[in-house]
């Protein structure tokens, strides 16, 4: 071998010598994989979270519950997992990974230790933490950190992102379930006072306070399927009933399947709504419709279609607003007789014609007619049929809107017609004629 050839080749060794002697750990394929070992019986798993917080999970006969830091169910897709995560081992990847990028991998202080026992044991048989989650690059499939009592990291075959997650995550949101079709009676209380409404062969009728009185059906249906399966959105364990407005309770509703009674208290502070079933610890935050459905007093069930009237049958309108619009009915055709004498456009006619009919509600309200401006009011519709006339009375605007209070003469309830109805029913003479 040449001279030269020799001191390159010696030259090449020193250099890699030191590139092995001084280069950072890498990731590299290892001999031994760690493995988390499925515990036989395994009965408890414990999680001290970042801080302390220390989560238990208990599994006896009839699955796994929350017992730390509150003694809760869990949810149905938590128990899954659960048993799934662990009903075999836990391998890793066969790569290494550096322990200097622990912290990276929130093995550290953010890390979730996880200690699980078995049934006869108070010793924990494995120990390891669990980090933060990522997905394998080109796929979709989602895999955790892992670092074993040696402080070694590794990647585990799978994600143990719900061993992380927030208590509230974990427990079951289911307050009540029933077959909504087997609700045969509801009564909810309010300071105000109550209603009762009982279900024969699924058509719903009031008991009280108005027996028979018409009812928004869509309204009830939403009512009795809030009742039967009522769901939270979020816990508020931590609040005391007077702070969420359920001490004194907003209302209470009660509803009966077969023999079988449950009762609910809802609260109701500003735009959060509450939940609780006398006797039990938790307060559930629930969402503002089933809150409002749950409270329902007499107008929100109240057929919104107040008075009907059959438009064929009409003769006559006389139209509030600033001309004072008013139109009778020659055979087939409607003619307006104020401000001026003009034919009418069929189609112009019969939109109005249609609204008068089924006249629908926003809503009822509490107010007196005196209360909501409908006694002093000029602004008056009146309509004539071959069998008599309805008049309707509109009051004062809605306090923050264009909407408007109004009342039909023959139905004792005041309610709100939205601004588009309002514009619709004050035509002026142009609206009824052009094109």
């Amino acid at each position: 071998m040449k001279k030269g050839t020799i001191i390159a080749v010696v030259a090449l060794v020193v250099v890699l010598i030191a590139f092995f002697a001084t280069r950072k750990e890498v990731t590299t394929t290892v001999e031994a994989p760690y493995v988390v070992k499925a515990v036989k019986d395994l009965s408890r798993i414990e999680l001290t979270r970042p801080g302390n917080e220390l989560v238990v999970l208990e599994k006896t006969d009839a699955g796994w519950t929350l017992t730390k830091p509150v003694n809760a169910p869990l949810a149905d897709n938590v128990v899954g997992e659960l048993d799934a995560m662990f009903a075999s081992d836990i391998r890793t990847d066969d790569i290494k990974l550096s322990k200097d990028k622990a912290d990276d991998y929130e093995l550290t202080d953010k890390g979730t230790r996880v200690a699980l026992f078995a049934a006869d044991g108070q010793n924990p048989v494995v120990q390891f933490t669990v980090g933060k989650q990522v997905t394998v690059e080109g796929t979709r499939v989602s895999r955790s950190f892992i670092m074993n009592d040696k402080d070694r990291p590794f990647r585990a075959q799978k994600s143990l992102e719900l061993l992380r997650s927030p208590v509230n995550d974990l427990r079951s949101k289911v307050i009540t379930t029933a077959d909504r079709t087997k609700v045969t009676h509801i009564k909810v209380t309010r300071a105000d006072g109550s209603v009762e409404l009982s279900s024969s062969d699924g058509t719903w009728t009031m008991t009280s306070p108005e027996p028979g009185m018409p009812l928004e059906t869509s309204v009830v249906d939403a009512m009795a399927s809030a009742i039967a399966n009522l769901r939270a959105v979020d816990f508020a364990d931590d609040k005391q009933p007077s702070e969420v407005g359920l001490e004194p309770p907003l209302a209470t509703a009660e509803f009966k399947v077969g023999d079988s009674t449950v009762t609910i208290d809802v609260g109701n502070i500003d735009k959060d709504w509450y939940a609780r079933i006398p006797g039990e610890p938790f307060i559930y935050k629930i969402s503002t419709v089933a809150g409002q459905n749950l409270s329902s007093d007499v107008n929100a069930l109240r057929n919104r279609v107040p008075v009907n009237i059959d438009s064929a049958q009409i003769t006559a309108v006389e139209f509030p607003g600033t001309q004072k619009v008013s139109a009778i009915k020659n055979g087939e055709t409607w003619t307006m007789v104020r401000p001026s004498k003009e034919t009418i456009k069929d189609d112009k006619m019969s939109m109005r014609l249609s609204a008068l009919a089924t006249l629908r509600v926003s809503r009822f309200v509490a107010n007196s007619p005196v209360e909501a401006g409908i006694t002093k009011s000029k602004d008056v519709l009146v309509v004539k049929t071959a069998s008599g006339k309805h008049t309707l009375v509109f009051g004062d605007k809605v306090e923050g809107s264009e909407d408007r209070y109004a009342k039909w003469d023959s139905d004792p309830h005041v309610f709100v017609l939205p601004k588009y109805l309002v514009e619709r029913l004050m035509p002026a003479a142009k609206d009824l004629t052009d094109s």
